[in-house]
């Protein structure tokens, strides 16, 4: 993944910052009720079908999960964007 976001410009980079960061934000809100969360983003088609009922029995790991790929997200995009 590294080796494609390395092919961004700077601008393409620095968008790619707010938008994870203002998707972290955006989690917040979203799972103040994590069971509503899991039927919005199966909705959104947001989530494999094969974790569906593993998110569905425990919707705080979806959470966990989303966070972790958000935080990779933005490392990654901040270590190419120097």
């Amino acid at each position: 993944e590294l080796a494609e976001l390395r092919k961004l410009d700077k601008m393409e980079i620095i968008g790619g910052l707010k938008q994870t960061f203002d998707h972290l934000k955006l989690i917040e809100y979203l799972f103040k009720d994590p069971a509503r969360a899991v039927e919005e983003m199966d909705k959104e088609g947001m989530i494999d079908k094969k974790h569906l009922k593993k998110y569905r029995k425990d919707p705080a790991l979806l959470e966990q999960d989303t966070r972790r790929g958000l935080y990779f997200q933005f490392i990654s995009l901040a270590v190419v964007g120097g």
